[in-house]
């Protein structure tokens, strides 16, 4: 029969406070871990345990692959290959060799209650938020993966600042600007100053009070935080649709008609500084109400 060998022992509030002879083996049953003392350090010095729960620090691993299964809470990790869990790895900071992070593959990174999942791909950068692909960064722009028209750049509340490029493109044909108006108008009416606030429908033919025509979408929105019971989006410059009494041939000059908030062409006999709408930019050569695109501008 073998020769049994036993060690001290006890558990680790017990092995905490002994101070061991130099060399001398201690098993802590608490954690199923070996202690080696050094006769005058108490609590002594723990080895890893393969089942323990332990805190380790300044350790070095000279494996070429480390798994864990469960969470991993550390200070700093270095390696020069892979870091690979099933769990979840914190930190404060995640750095690269000094030059670039080169490489994070994980389901997502969540901070909070956020969920962003950040791809590489042949120099690419893709970010999903929340189950949903966003955007993705190149080498030649950004790429709104969303679709046209979806998804907007700050909101109503939360303003970006001056936005620097040398320059813009948009799918809407002009500028307008917000101002109060006595009534909701619709697209496409003619307004001029006047009213019980700032804009109102034409009624007068010629006039020369004129501001300009609601527009339908315009590219451009300056004033837009302004509040009122009503407003107009007046197109000031650009291409939109406007009310007109008709007959009007392409390239006339339009000033507002007697109908209220329509446009019909200029009278030269009764021409007046500031009158003038815009150009017709089609042909309507019916005598009837109708809707044509109109060169809103001062020509």
């Amino acid at each position: 029969m073998s020769t049994q060998v036993q060690y001290r022992r006890g558990s680790n509030v017990e092995v905490a406070a002994f101070t061991g002879a130099v060399g001398e083996l201690v098993v802590d049953t608490t954690n199923k871990i070996v202690v080696v003392n050094d006769g005058s350090t108490a609590g002594g010095f723990p080895l890893v345990g393969i089942h323990a729960t332990q805190t380790l620090a300044n350790k070095t691993y000279q494996g070429t692959t480390l798994s864990v299964s469960g969470n991993v809470t550390a200070g700093n990790i270095l390696t020069a290959g892979l870091i690979s869990a099933t769990g979840n790895i914190t930190g404060n900071f995640f750095n690269g060799n000094g030059s670039a992070l080169t490489g994070i593959d994980a389901t997502s990174i969540q901070s909070g209650n956020s969920n962003v999942r950040v791809v590489t791909s042949n120099g690419n950068v893709a970010v999903n938020v929340a189950g949903s692909g966003i955007i993705t960064f190149t080498t030649a722009g950004i790429i709104n993966n969303m679709g046209n028209g979806t998804g907007n750049i700050g909101n109503s509340t939360g303003l970006f600042n001056t936005i620097f490029a040398q320059a813009t493109s948009a799918q809407y044909a002009d500028l307008a600007e917000k101002y109060t108006a006595d009534a909701d108008y619709a697209p496409g009416t003619v307004l001029e100053f006047g009213g019980d606030q700032e804009v109102t429908a034409t009624t007068t033919s010629h006039s020369p009070r004129v501001a300009g025509i609601v527009s339908t979408n315009p590219s451009y929105r300056m004033n837009d935080g302004l509040v009122s019971d009503h407003t107009a989006m007046v197109s000031l410059t650009g291409r939109v649709p406007c009310l007109v009494q008709g007959p009007i041939a392409k390239g006339d000059r339009l000033v507002a008609s007697a109908v209220g908030g329509h446009a019909q062409r200029l009278d030269p006999a009764q021409y007046e500084p500031g009158c003038i709408i815009g150009k017709a930019l089609e042909d309507y050569p019916s005598p009837a109400i109708g809707t044509i695109e109109v060169a809103v501008g001062r020509f």
